[in-house]
């Protein structure tokens, strides 16, 4: 059965969308990088139109090796408090290779009104021009800035939270781990939203990496070559599954059906599970990878944004 067959309605109408957005934009060719980056962001500004307004938005520079932009949604219910938030720590998805601040900015506006939480976007160094090593340093530097500073943004720094969609969520595992050990103030929670986590073959893999829609087996191996070059990712730290797991927040994993990434989900949710961490896994149906973006058409993304939004409430 083809996987069209197995879309529900609202997401084979945002996919139309999508497609036909995308396809307005010139390229020279499916996996050249400066085409595929114009395609993403003008998909993306489509559905981060409207959504909920923040008492105050700001970018600003935190000095990592790349000088790492990042932009701060306050809530409105934060307008008083602000002093000392509670911080969601958002790393974006696009498989390494594209994504911005501003094409998660409505993505992470939600998480802000929802949770009450100030959401702290994170503009990471992108690949193939920045590697594995370099892309994750800069992001778990900035970590390290608000958990030992809280400032520049006025954050409370024992009270973060990490978190992100696709190659974002392994990126937010991947500097809670690199953190267990640091003698910094322990992250609360994880928020991890169809995340890579280190399958390279999988049983979901083989069900929905061939489709000729969405998120394919092809595209998850271009990211992946883009991000560790000519390194093994299987030696080079990519695969945060066969790390000691033990000791992390409580953790939020949510995936989709229809999603070759479903298994690493499902993996994780078990290990941690063993290890004795609190987690919740939530699987929805009838919707690809990259729905959470569509919560102006996906009923799916809208429960998944408030579920999202209640994790943080309880444990941040």
């Amino acid at each position: 059965m083809k996987i069209d067959d197995l879309m529900n309605e609202e997401m084979r109408k945002a996919l139309q969308i999508d497609c036909e957005l995308k396809a307005k934009v010139p390229s020279d060719g499916p996996w050249d990088t400066e085409s595929y980056r114009r395609q993403y962001n003008v998909s993306r500004a489509y559905w981060n139109q409207d959504g909920p307004a923040m008492v105050e938005t700001k970018d600003f520079v935190i000095h990592t090796p790349n000088e790492t932009r990042c932009r701060i949604h306050y809530p409105e219910h934060l307008l008083q408090t602000q002093r000392g938030a509670p911080v969601l720590i958002f790393f974006h998805g696009g498989g390494w290779v594209v994504g911005n601040l501003d094409t998660h900015d409505r993505m992470m506006r939600e998480l802000a009104h929802r949770s009450g939480h100030a959401v702290l976007g994170v503009d990471y160094p992108l690949s193939p021009e920045v590697r594995f090593k370099d892309s994750y340093s800069s992001a778990l530097r900035v970590v390290k800035t608000v958990l030992t500073e809280g400032a520049p943004e006025a954050l409370d720094s024992s009270r973060v939270a990490l978190g992100g969609d696709s190659a974002g969520a392994h990126m937010s595992l991947y500097c809670a781990l690199q953190l267990k050990q640091s003698g910094l103030p322990p992250i609360r929670a994880l928020i991890l939203i169809y995340g890579a986590f280190g399958l390279l073959d999988s049983t979901s893999r083989r069900l929905y990496g061939e489709n000729d829609v969405g998120f394919t087996s092809t595209s998850m191996d271009f990211y992946i070559r883009a991000l560790m070059g000519d390194v093994d990712p299987r030696t080079a730290g990519y695969d945060l599954l066969a790390r000691d797991l033990s000791n992390l927040p409580p953790s939020l994993i949510t995936t989709c059906d229809l999603d070759l990434l479903r298994d690493d989900s499902l993996a994780l949710a078990g290990l941690l599970t063993r290890e004795g961490v609190v987690n919740e896994l939530v699987e929805y149906q009838g919707v690809l990878h990259g729905y959470v973006h569509m919560s102006e058409q996906v009923s799916a993304a809208v429960d998944t944004l408030q579920r999202c939004a209640e994790w943080l409430k309880t444990y941040v």
